[in-house]
């Protein structure tokens, strides 16, 4: 308790100054009896309730920090935890870029060299250009999910963004992974020898872009 000795010399005081006035006002009754008496009194109405009055502040204070400790704590636990989870995002993407995409780029390059091969007839130049589309695709997705985890942004553009307008429009083999990629997927499908069939129903109305790339991917898995 921070001043204790300068509390306890009030109190003296106090108790001094009551013992005399206890003792000028009544002479003739003075004894040690009448003295312990005073004390204690003096102890119970002013020393106890004082005593106890700081002991509550005091608690009450302490309460207050301990909480505002601990909420401290939690946020730099969870600030802690961000961090972590960032650098091993980013470390994840790192290590994709630099394994998978070095191969995807390999892969690229030597389906579009053997796909201009004037030995290959029309049906394997075709195969090759699919494998070629299909690797520089791969790359794109590879470089907006490796976006997305360094920056921990969702690649789909914003709602109602027309897909004709978006950054990767007109770049060959950049995919668009919403429902307007559909046509182009089961064209790629069919081009690689799978006998696929696309039927569609209901009217065409915009999704929002999580809606819209989850479509895509299911009719990517089928």
């Amino acid at each position: 308790i921070g001043g204790l000795g300068r509390a306890a010399g009030v109190f003296a005081i106090a108790y001094t100054l009551s013992l005399g006035l206890s003792v000028l006002r009544e002479q003739s009754l003075l004894s040690p009896s009448i003295l312990l008496f005073s004390g204690l009194w003096l102890l119970v109405s002013l020393i106890v309730p004082g005593l106890a009055g700081r002991y509550w502040s005091q608690r009450r204070t302490l309460t207050d920090t301990l909480y505002e400790y601990n909420s401290q704590l939690i946020r730099e636990r969870a600030m802690i935890a961000g961090h972590a989870r960032i650098r091993e995002r980013q470390r994840i993407a790192q290590d994709m870029h630099d394994s998978l995409g070095h191969q995807l780029a390999l892969i690229a390059v030597h389906t579009g060299a053997l796909e201009v091969d004037r030995e290959l007839t029309g049906r394997q130049r075709e195969a090759v250009g699919v494998l070629r589309e299909a690797s520089v695709a791969a790359m794109h997705e590879l470089r907006d999910v490796v976006g997305l985890l360094r920056d921990g942004t969702e690649a789909p553009g914003p709602e109602g963004t027309d897909p004709a307008t978006a950054p990767d429009a007109g770049h060959p083999g950049a995919p668009s992974r919403g429902v307007a990629g559909i046509d182009s997927l089961v064209e790629t499908s069919r081009r690689a020898g799978v006998t696929m069939e696309l039927r569609r129903s209901g009217e065409v109305r915009p999704l929002a872009p999580t809606a819209d790339h989850a479509a895509y991917r299911l009719v990517q898995e089928g």
